[in-house]
């Protein structure tokens, strides 16, 4: 009786609107670098498939875009540029999706 007490003690501390807001960048981050340790490894079906959950986590994940558009250049897929493209929508400054860009049509 006394550990669910210290449980719903312990949840009433916290504030759910601030939580809600922290974790989904968090979750977006460790998808992400599950993405990249599956680039990594050469798994890159798997890689595609955490970098998904990242970016639909966090739509603005620039990084991820990027590094989701190299999986896509490797598995030869049709779709590259759009996410280099929606990496630079959303930091005007990734110096690296303009030159991988750059390099995709060179």
């Amino acid at each position: 009786s006394s550990g669910i007490n210290a449980e719903y003690g312990y949840m009433s501390l916290q504030n759910p609107r601030v939580l809600r807001q922290e974790m989904p960048r968090t979750a977006a981050e460790v998808y992400f670098l599950v993405g990249k340790c599956y680039v990594e490894s050469g798994n890159y079906p798997a890689a595609l498939e955490a970098l998904n959950s990242a970016i639909r986590i966090n739509p603005a994940y620039s990084e991820a875009y990027f590094q989701r558009g190299l999986v896509r250049i490797w598995v030869k897929s049709q779709r590259p540029l759009l996410d280099f493209n929606r990496a630079l929508a959303y930091n005007p400054n990734y110096f690296q999706a303009y030159l991988t860009r750059a390099a995709y049509f060179g």
